[in-house]
């Protein structure tokens, strides 16, 4: 779409802004889950940006009434990146790396500083070898997440935000921006 768009404006640089799927029960989450992660790639053509809205969702109505912060996070974006008032927070954590650390997986995110969870991370999963995902504790240190579970001793996955079942997504940066999900393996 957005390659079409620039060749019909005769812009091959035109700015694109996407607002991400917000949480909403689509009926497939893996489907929702693979949307997501499409649209969050738009981010890897020039001159494109996403934001996550996984924080703002309504798991019963797919056009959530309070829209005020899709402007918002749409405007801050296209002020910072487009009209270069680099003074104004817009972007959201994204997933960088991830490691599997005595017994924990330990994720590192871009655009995380001031990393915290609000309340308690919901969402947030990890498997081992076997694939069996079980949900996990998750902490913060040092902008990065720290995630275990009694039930898996050697972590080598994780995934946040997969499944479609809270509209709390909880982990921010200092900004209060909202983390992307993610799904990654430790290599």
């Amino acid at each position: 779409l957005i390659q079409s768009w620039r060749k019909a404006f005769n812009n091959p640089d035109m700015p694109a802004i996407v607002g991400q799927l917000t949480a909403y029960r689509y009926g497939n989450d893996e489907n929702a889950f693979i949307l997501r992660q499409a649209q969050f790639n738009q981010c890897k053509l020039n001159n494109a940006y996403v934001f996550c809205s996984m924080d703002e969702g309504n798991l019963k109505d797919v056009h959530p009434t309070n829209k005020k912060p899709y402007g918002d996070r749409f405007a801050w974006l296209a002020l910072n990146k487009v009209y270069g008032m680099k003074n104004i927070a817009c972007m959201c954590p994204s997933f960088k790396s991830v490691k599997a650390e005595n017994g924990k997986i330990v994720v590192s995110f871009n655009d995380a500083k001031g990393l915290y969870i609000k309340d308690k991370l919901e969402d947030i999963q990890i498997a081992g070898e076997d694939g069996n995902f079980v949900n996990a504790e998750a902490s913060v240190e040092k902008d990065q997440l720290i995630i275990s579970s009694s039930e898996v001793k050697s972590p080598t996955q994780v995934r946040y935000l997969y499944n479609n079942n809270t509209d709390k997504a909880n982990l921010y940066n200092g900004d209060n921006l909202p983390a992307f999900p993610f799904r990654a393996a430790v290599k």
